[in-house]
């Protein structure tokens, strides 16, 4: 927004937007969670499933790609269904999204806990 303009950071986020309904599977949701942040919510994903699912994201997102200084930091968590809290849920993959972003940008993490 600073260096373009908010018309072209308003692209950035539809396009990232329909990159991620590309990648979500039927029954999973896509919201729209802070200014340039997503949540993808897909059921049925256990922790060894996140690489996978991870990997996944970036190469839609990379194929989206809006142009060369774009990026995409993502944090995965897993939670099991017994034990669902969402504000825990969302809790364990912000702080999965930071390490990724300190790690370098445009990676994945997984969420420690």
């Amino acid at each position: 927004n600073d260096a373009l303009g908010h018309a072209q950071g308003d692209a950035v986020i539809m396009r990232l937007a329909a990159s991620l309904r590309r990648v979500a599977r039927q029954d999973d949701c896509v919201i729209r969670y802070g200014g340039e942040e997503f949540l993808l919510l897909a059921s049925g994903l256990s922790t060894a499933d996140l690489p996978a699912w991870g990997e996944r994201i970036q190469r839609m997102i990379a194929a989206d790609a809006a142009g060369p200084d774009f990026t995409v930091s993502i944090g995965l968590a897993a939670v099991a269904a017994e034990t669902y809290a969402l504000d825990a849920l969302l809790a364990s993959a912000d702080r999965a999204l930071y390490a990724a972003k300190a790690g370098g940008r445009d990676r994945f993490m997984l969420a420690a806990d």
